[in-house]
């Protein structure tokens, strides 16, 4: 999993997933890395969670 800019195709924040997961866990420390600030954020159907949501938001996200 990793935090892409889009108009550059830079991987920003590569992110392991551990085994026998998935994303979700690494949804948050991922962005907790990121200033989303302004930003408008796009990601994987399986990232559509509330709580995913809310943490994009309250940072600022678009």
């Amino acid at each position: 999993m990793a935090a892409v800019l889009h108009e550059s195709q830079a991987v920003i924040s590569p992110r392991q997933i551990a085994a026998k997961s998935n994303e979700n866990p690494a949804c948050a420390p991922l962005l907790d890395r990121l200033d989303l600030h302004g930003h408008v954020i796009t990601a994987d159907v399986v990232h559509t969670r509330t709580d995913h949501a809310e943490q994009i938001t309250a940072r600022g996200a678009l």
